[in-house]
This record gives structure tokens, sequence and C-alpha cells, in this order.
């Protein structure tokens, strides 16, 4: 028969292993979204087999995430592995079409998957939720709802437009990759939609001579057609397509909206605020000017090598015959790109310096845009998407028409993002931030019009 105090001594074993198991597992502990990838890729059993709880800002633009920071979605550089989880099962699909969640922070109880993507090899780690998330916190008000419209429903005086003009010598490329479901966000559509019904409603492009090159090949609405996908071959069709077209005599423009990678100098975001490379690429043919010897890097669409980078991009440009050619480009770091796109009778123009993030920020009737190209294309249209004339008329000089350069310092003035806007025109590649129509740069694209 047992003692006392032998009963005591059982009875304190087994609450101490009963406080040791609970102390081990910690059934109740929220994770944080870095803690769970991280063991999900070292392939932490005891994490996947048991249901955790997890925090974080709820977004579903393309695909459902739970995210740290939602300013981060405003940066045109990809979201950090480390940042955001993607979200699945019939927990998720039940608050999709309850506004309240989007933007919202949320708790979640689930399990996790990793799975290797056997088209690019990728680990795609995501939580999977059978019940509905508890809903913690409204998202924040100046958070824009990425919802889904028909441009041209929303913008029937713009889309209802009839080709007047001959013009056959004007060609245009608009690009965006978007890298993969996660990063291509809903806003790039929307930067090309309204470059494109600026291009042909104000002055006289046609479906046939802009080429439109967009994330896997489909449009997101009937409002614009895609012709090609951002891809390898995707593009090299389209350049293959505009060379069989475009002659010494023709006017070419290039618009891209998009992600880019290169070396950041620091500062900005705080989430990813210090100095180096984010993306870019060693310089392999020494043509980099700067310090730093990185290529950047504009990406293509859901490839195992999504690198597009500026020396190829700058090739294929180069593979078309024109007379002139502009270039406007919105991802981060794309003032590396004006020294890879420079060229005689070319003006270059971009939304960041070499060494910055570009952002997000600009909205019309609810509906989100790039800060910078927004009002770079508002200027070109005077008037907002949806037709309204602008409050801060962009010919500054009052010939009825806005040159290059005017939509540019329109667009300068108008953004408040942490960005640089820079401008080059002489040939040399190397952009200011303060061109001038008396000479150097400005000179050029302030007698330069579409």
């Amino acid at each position: 028969m047992k003692t006392s105090v032998q009963k005591n001594v059982l009875l304190f074993a087994f609450l101490l292993i009963i406080a040791l198991g609970c102390k081990t597992h910690k059934k109740n502990e929220t994770l944080t979204i870095d803690k769970v990838k991280e063991a999900a890729a070292n392939g932490d059993k005891k994490l996947m087999e048991s249901d955790i709880i997890i925090e974080g800002y709820f977004w579903n633009e393309t695909v459902p995430l739970l995210i740290t920071d939602l300013k981060l979605l405003d940066i045109n550089t990809p979201l950090p592995e480390q940042k955001f989880i993607l979200l699945s099962g019939p927990g998720i699909e039940k608050i999709l079409v309850d506004e309240k969640f989007s933007g919202a922070y949320i708790r979640i109880t689930g399990k996790v998957r990793a799975v290797t993507n056997k088209k690019t090899g990728i680990m795609e780690i995501d939580v999977i939720c059978t019940e509905p998330p508890l809903f913690l916190k409204p998202r924040i008000k100046d958070v824009l709802i990425p919802f889904k419209f028909n441009f041209c429903q929303l913008n029937p005086r713009i889309c209802e437009f009839q080709n007047i003009f001959p013009f056959k010598t004007k060609y245009a490329i608009l690009y965006s990759g978007g890298l993969n479901i996660v990063n291509a966000h809903r806003r790039y559509w929307n930067d090309l939609q309204f470059m494109y019904f600026t291009l042909k409603n104000k002055y006289g492009y046609t479906d046939e001579n802009i080429i439109v090159i967009y994330k896997n090949g489909s449009p997101e609405d009937l409002s614009m057609p895609v012709d090609y996908a951002a891809t390898t071959n995707g593009l090299r069709n389209a350049i293959d397509f505009l060379k069989s077209k475009i002659t010494f005599k023709d006017d070419l423009f290039v618009f891209v909206t998009n992600h880019g990678a290169g070396y950041h100098r620091g500062a900005g975001h705080q989430g990813i605020a210090t100095a180096g490379n984010r993306g870019g690429t060693a310089d392999a043919n020494s043509d980099e000017i700067d310090a730093q010897m990185i290529d950047e890097n504009i990406f293509y669409y859901g490839q195992s090598n999504n690198n597009l980078l500026d020396d190829d991009f700058g090739s294929m440009l180069n593979e078309l015959e024109r007379k002139r050619m502009i270039a406007v480009m919105e991802p981060c770091f794309s003032g590396g790109l004006l020294h890879d796109l420079r060229g005689v009778k070319s003006v270059v123009i971009s939304a960041s310096d070499e060494f910055q993030f570009s952002y997000a920020g600009a909205s019309s009737n609810g509906v989100s845009y790039d800060m910078f190209s927004y009002y770079f294309t508002e200027a070109l249209n005077q008037a907002n998407p949806s037709g309204v004339a602008l409050a801060t008329n962009p010919d500054t000089n009052g010939d009825n028409k806005v040159s290059i350069l005017e939509a540019f310092l329109y667009a300068k003035s108008k953004d408040t993002a942490n960005e640089t806007p820079m401008l080059e025109d002489t040939g040399d590649g190397v952009g200011t931030n303060t061109p001038a129509a008396a000479a150097g740069d400005g000179l050029f694209s302030s007698t330069t019009f579409l």
C-alpha cells in the first residue's frame, strides 16, 4: 500500500508532466506569420499536425492571404515572403463575400500545409481554416478595398470612343507582369486601363497599334483586350510582332507598371527599410554606371525564373525601329532604367530614382492606382478616369496640348509618395528630378507630344 508521501510524489509528477506538456505544445499560443512559414519550410511535423492560431490583416485581391502590414501592399516590390501567408479552406470561403473582413485584423485557427509547386519548384505554404476567422479590428479607413469593376460601366463616356484619327504610325506597349498571383495587384490592371483609354480617346491610337502584355495573357474584364502574356515567350512574340510593323518613321510609347527590384539605399517603409539589394541581379556586363553594380528587374509573371532584367528589356526595345520613343516606368528602382533605355529622340521617365521604392496611393471613385503613373496619365488625358476636368490645368503654356514635360511636372507636383520621379531626354542616360524647357533634360520633352 502506497503511503501518503508516495501518493503526493506521484500526483506532483503527474501534474508536472501535464504542465511540461502544455508548455511544449503551447496550444493557445498565437504564432507569427514568419515563425509559421519558417517552421513549415523546415518540415516541423508537430506544427503541421496541430491546429495553430495566427493573426494578421486579411486581404483578398487576387488570392486570400494574411499579411502583417497592409502598407506593404502599396510598395511596388514583391511582398517579403515572411510578411504574408496564403489562406484556404471553407472557413475562409465563408468570409470572402463579407465586406467587413477586407483589410480587417483577424485571428485564424487552422492547419498549416506545405506543397512544392511542380511547375516552379517553389514551396507554397498556406493555412487551411475550417471555421470562420475571428474578427478583431476593422480595417484602417484609408485602405481601399480592391473591388472588381468594369471600366466601361464606370466610364461609359470614355469607352464610347470612335477613332476619328487616321494615324497608323503610333505604336504603344503597355506592360505589367506582376510576378505571381500574390503580387499581381489589381491596381496594375487599373493603371494599364487608364493609359489604354487615354491613348485611344485622346490621341488616336488603335487597338491594332496598342500591344497589351499582361500577367497570364487573360484580361480582368472585357473593357481592354490583352494581346500577350507577360512571360518570356509572350514578350518575345510581342516584340517580333512589332518588328514586322513599326518603321523608322513611327513613334513608340512604352508604359510599364509592375514590381521592380534593385538596390535600396535604406529608409522608407519600416518593415523593409534597411539598405541593400532588393531582388536585383549582379551586373554581368559592367554597363551599370553606379557604385552598386546591380541590374534592375521588372519581372515576368508565373514562371520558374521571373527575372526581366533592365539590360534584356532595353535590348528588346532597341530591336524596334522608330523615329522616337517615350517610355514611362512605374516600378520600384525604375530610375535605373533611364540608362538602359536612353537614346536619340527618346524620353525616359521613372516614378522613382534608381535606389528607391515606388508606391501606390492614388485613387479615383474608390479605384486604386499607382501614384506617379496615375497623375502622369491624368495629365495626358486632361481629365480623371471618369472624364471630369482637372482642378489644375497641366497645359501650363496654354497651347491647348500637353507635352511630355508638362505631364511629368504635373505628376511630380501631385505625387505625395516617398519617391523621386526622374526624366531623361538628352540621350546620356542620366536623369533629373528638375527638368526644364530651357536646356538639358526637359528641352526635347517640352516639344514632344503623344
